[in-house]
């Protein structure tokens, strides 16, 4: 009897426990056009960027300095790639001067220290920001993590000189130029648009 009663009570401590930790919610991945978003918090400093909301602001070290991306807005419309590998950092040093010529800054994050990322630069030649993001922060505030290691994912933004969000893909890069992508989501004329003609003297 005292066997049964102490199984018994026992049984009612781990209904009781059970129920105290209440059920479990992880986040669920929020779907995209261009793939799967991991959204890694819930407070203004990681809402969800999309089409039309404002760019987190993010600061990195650059040269000895400290730099924030007002100050990469303030040279022009921002270009902005999470996690790209060797490839797509010389393809997008490629179209630096063309990106440049229409007003558009790029700029890559990596998610390393910045002594990996400086020499990363040397290394291929880039002449464009690379920003170091060994914390995944800047990764984070833009929900640009992969669900499973949490490192920075393959992303990029086009922020428009106010940080306005005009064009964004997850998971996926796109399969037409950057200068092309960049003027189209800015509304702009890409750089091998015929000027208009000017006005003779009167």
């Amino acid at each position: 009897m005292n066997h049964v009663f102490a199984s018994t009570i026992l049984a009612l401590a781990a209904t009781v426990s059970l129920a105290s930790a209440g059920p479990a919610s992880p986040p669920a991945p929020i779907a995209t056009r261009a793939g799967t978003l991991d959204l890694v918090g819930a407070n203004a400093d990681y809402a969800i960027v999309g089409i039309g909301t404002q760019a987190p602001e993010f600061s990195f070290a650059a040269q000895g300095c400290t730099l924030r991306l007002r100050d990469l807005r303030a040279q022009g419309s921002v270009l902005l790639l999470f996690a790209p590998d060797d490839a797509r950092l010389v393809a997008l040093e490629r179209e630096r001067a063309q990106l440049l010529a229409i007003g558009v800054v790029p700029v890559a994050v990596l998610d390393q220290r910045a002594g990996a990322c400086a020499a990363t630069a040397r290394r291929l030649g880039v002449g464009y920001s690379i920003v170091p993001d060994p914390r995944r922060v800047i990764g984070a505030q833009f929900n640009a993590l992969d669900p499973s290691s949490r490192a920075d994912a393959p992303a990029w933004f086009v922020l428009d000189r106010s940080g306005r969000v005009c064009d964004l893909a997850h998971l996926a890069w796109p399969g037409r130029p950057w200068t092309e992508v960049a003027a189209r989501a800015l509304g702009l004329p890409g750089p091998d648009a015929a000027a208009p003609a000017s006005f003779g003297r009167h």
